[in-house]
Formats: C-alpha cells, sequence, structure tokens
C-alpha cells in the first residue's frame, strides 16, 4: 500500500477511529447490563479500570513516542485497543472486561499525544489546527456510520459490534501500517528516554503556562466524569414516550446519532470563523466554549422536562466536541517539538486524575442529594476553568521545554 501524504493519512486514522469506536461504544453499556449482568459497582468499576490505566501509564508512554517514534506509538496503541474490544465482546465476564478495559486504556496513552505530536511535525504548526477540526469532522461522519452498523450487527447479539469494532481496529492498524510516514522527526541519540522524561516534567515545572494548562485538564475531567456516566440516568427519570416505541438503544442510538450530525455542522462553523493561528484567540475561544459548558450542564441538571434537558445535553456536547481539536491545537502551538507528546500525555493523565478524583464524589453527592446537584457541581467545577482561558492562558506565549 502506498504511503499517504500526513493530513490524508490522519483523516485515514481519524474516520477509521471514529466509526469503530461508535460502533463499540453505542451498545458496550447495554452489553455489559444484560449479556455480562454487571451490577451499578462493577460498572463503575470498570471506568475506574480504565481511568486507572490512562493515569499510570501516560507518562511513559508519551515518553516513548517522544524519544523512539511516533508512528510506532500510534500502531501499538490502535492494536491495543483493538484487543481489548475483542476481548470484551468475546468473553462476557467481570474479569475479562476489567482486563479488556486495562488494554483499552493502555492502548489509547500509546496512542493519544502521540498522534496529535506526530501530525504538528509533519504538517506543520500552521497548519495544525486545520487538519485537527477536519480529523474531528472525518470521525463524527465516520461515527454516524458506527452507530447505524452497531444497530444493524447488534441484532444478531449484542456482542457482536464488540466483536466487530475490535476487528476493525486491528484492520486500521494494519493499514496506517502501511500508509503512515513519519519523514520530519528523528529520535534522540543515547539516553533519549530519561532524557525526555526530565524534559517534559521540566516544561510543566517551569513554564507557567503549561501548569495552567494541566489545571484546565484537570478540572475538565473532573466535571466529566459524572455527566459522562450518568446523563443517560438522567434522560430515563422523566416520562420517555419516544423510547417506548423505538426501545432504550433504538432512543439512545438515535440521540447519538443526532449529536453526531450537529457535531459536523458545529465543527465547520469553528473551522471557518475562528483564527487557528491566533494563540490568544484560541484561549479565549476556549474560555467562551467552557463557560457555554458550564451553563448547559448546570441547565441539564435542573431542567424540570425532557425536552429542555435533551436541548442542554446537545448543547453541552457539542461544545465539549469543538473544545477537544482547538484545545490539542493550542497545545501543540505552544509546546516544544522535543516532548510535544509528553506534554500531551501530562495534560491526558491530569485529565484521568480529574474523573478518578472526583467521580466518587460526585456519585456520592448525587445519591444523598440527587443527581440535579451533581450535574450543577459539574458546572461549578468548570468556572475555573473558563477564568484560566480567559486570563493565564490567553495572555502566555509558550508552552514548551526548558531550555
Amino acid at each position: 500500500m502506498t504511503r499517504l501524504p500526513a493530513r490524508s493519512a490522519y483523516l485515514l486514522y481519524a474516520a477509521g477511529s471514529g466509526l469503530f469506536f461508535a460502533c463499540y461504544s453505542t451498545l458496550a453499556n447495554v452489553y455489559r447490563v444484560e449479556i455480562a449482568h454487571l451490577d451499578a459497582l462493577q460498572l463503575v468499576l470498570v471506568g475506574t479500570v480504565l481511568e486507572a490505566a490512562v493515569f499510570l501509564f501516560e507518562v511513559p508512554t508519551g515518553v516513548v513516542a517522544d524519544s523512539v517514534s511516533r508512528r510506532l506509538s500510534v500502531l501499538i496503541g490502535v492494536a491495543l485497543i483493538g484487543f481489548g474490544f475483542l476481548l470484551e465482546g468475546a468473553l462476557p465476564l467481570f474479569g475479562t472486561i476489567l482486563l479488556a478495559q486495562l488494554l483499552w486504556g493502555i492502548g489509547s496513552t500509546f496512542e493519544s499525544g502521540a498522534v496529535d505530536a506526530w501530525v504538528a511535525d509533519e504538517v506543520g504548526e500552521a497548519r495544525t489546527p486545520d487538519v485537527f477540526l477536519r480529523g474531528a469532522q472525518a470521525g463524527q461522519a465516520a461515527a454516524l456510520v458506527g452507530i447505524v452498523l452497531a444497530a444493524l450487527v447488534g441484532r444478531l447479539g449484542l456482542a457482536w459490534p464488540l466483536r466487530l469494532a475490535g476487528m476493525g481496529f486491528l484492520l486500521l492498524t494494519v493499514v496506517l501500517a502501511s500508509t503512515m510516514q513519519e519523514t520530519r522527526w528523528r529520535p534522540s541519540p543515547g539516553t533519549a528516554f530519561r532524557a525526555t522524561l526530565r524534559a517534559g516534567l521540566a516544561a510543566a515545572g517551569s513554564r507557567p503556562a503549561l501548569r495552567w494548562t494541566v489545571l484546565a485538564a484537570l478540572l475538565a475531567g473532573a466535571a466529566s466524569e459524572v455527566f459522562d456516566r450518568l446523563w443517560q440516568a438522567r434522560v430515563l427519570s422523566f416520562p420517555l414516550p419516544l423510547a417506548e416505541r423505538l426501545g432504550t438503544s433504538g432512543f439512545f442510538g438515535v440521540i447519538a446519532a443526532l449529536t453526531m450530525g450537529a457535531s459536523l455542522i458545529v465543527t465547520e462553523l469553528a473551522r471557518r470563523r475562528l483564527d487557528a493561528g491566533d494563540t490568544r484567540a484560541l484561549a479565549r475561544a476556549l474560555a467562551g466554549i467552557t463557560a457555554v459548558v458550564a451553563v448547559a450542564v448546570a441547565g441539564f441538571g435542573l431542567a424540570g422536562n425532557v425536552e429542555l434537558a435533551l436541548a442542554c445535553y446537545f448543547t453541552a456536547v457539542l461544545m465539549r466536541r469543538v473544545h477537544a481539536p482547538l484545545f490539542r491545537a493550542l497545545v501543540n502551538r505552544r509546546a516544544h517539538s522535543a516532548v510535544r507528546a509528553t506534554v500531551f500525555s501530562l495534560l491526558n493523565q491530569a485529565d484521568a486524575l480529574g474523573q478518578i478524583a472526583a467521580g466518587p464524589a460526585l456519585g456520592l453527592l448525587a445519591l444523598a442529594a440527587g443527581m440535579s446537584w451533581a450535574f450543577v457541581a459539574c458546572a461549578v467545577v468548570l468556572v475555573p476553568a473558563v477564568m484560566i482561558f480567559a486570563r493565564p492562558l490567553a495572555r502566555s506565549e509558550s508552552v514548551a521545554a526548558a531550555d
């Protein structure tokens, strides 16, 4: 297979991963409840194992990407995710599902920072915001296909979408191995692993902008855990005549498809309107987006009817999907190439730490005071993040390795 230009290879990666992840995630929780018969505590532990794996392995795997090969790190990550999804669909047991989450978590740490750093090096920092937004659109369009595919294949059994997603990620690994090229980056000689780790940690300790960015990632992670785990339960607390006609899985499948379709439009509008080459403009845009997310999450928790709740849910999800590529673009513009993957790994680790630390506490709040107040608490957590994007990050000029 012919090597592709970096932009085309990234769009292929984004579309493939979006397709197969949507195929997996659409019915994964239904599979765990109806086929594996997990109880509520076990479902929480599944998420905890995933985030713990991310927290423990993010920095080591990021250093591998910076000191060995970013392309190789991406390929390892995509393959491990495929094996994890395939294992979960093959054996509906609590122990194997936990192992599958461990493989998925480790795989995502190999992949996450490496692919962002690879794109920045191969296409150049000036073009990365547009490439990231185009990649988000490709992933969202492919995810629509993945949602439909999950619904169709799920008729054969709830395990089949998971198995198909696992096989799809393994096939994507083979395709990317044949099409990705790495021409503008070379590993450092000698003790590169230790030197890169020291440089990445030095960047975190010595650069104020990076410290603020890590804090913003931690706050975003803390706010996202309860929203992601409990939003379906909150919607189901309302009378849902449509869900009775479509079935629960069909109802939430329609919501996923509508959200993904709207994401394509919103992301394109952001790509056209935002001057992504202006670092301060990126930071200000992220401040505004985060503020909208906070208001929408609070509104979702306090809504008195399902129509308002779903409107707030759609707003929060759409803004979060625009936030992700813009945040990556902001960090890419400020991170020194030599430690870029390590910087992304530090940010992903901060996000995981926020989820691990805040998830149980906000879950207890939901039990004690009701889900509504847990969502309000999530919104409150986001307020400092708005201030960070609006002031320290909008004024900072660089996030780089120590000289």
